[in-house]
């Protein structure tokens, strides 16, 4: 206590905005809802503030060129590691090989996104 040593820190020296790395078109899609943005994870963009049962609530995004099956195997694993009973997935593209409803586990609820949803109709 009488030489405190001072240490550094990598989080100091490089800046917090190094360390933020989600996607901004990810953020527009997800930025009505009341998250909690998730920075540096594969698997989850985003947790709800409102818990389900006392568990958190994943969001994640597909991104553009990513099937919808490599961005549902995601969001399981890190909702799984998270211990969430319910997660979102948001849908963004069509995907070449649709996913069957078995392929679904029961957590997760697969939404358009709401520019999707308009491009479909549309086309």
């Amino acid at each position: 206590m009488k030489t405190p040593i001072k240490s550094g820190s990598l989080l100091l020296k490089k800046g917090r905005n190094a360390y933020l790395n989600l996607d901004e078109e990810v953020l527009n899609i997800i930025s009505s809802l009341d998250i909690i943005p998730v920075q540096r994870n594969q698997g989850i963009d985003a947790i709800l503030k409102q818990n389900y049962r006392g568990k958190p609530v994943p969001i994640r995004v597909q991104r553009q060129g990513e099937s919808l099956h490599k961005a549902l195997n995601l969001l399981h694993k890190a909702s799984q590691a998270k211990g969430a009973l319910k997660s979102i997935l948001v849908k963004t593209s069509d995907d070449l090989f649709e996913l069957e409803v078995t392929d679904i586990p029961n957590h997760v609820m697969i939404r358009e996104a709401p520019a999707y949803t308009v491009h479909k109709v549309l086309s």
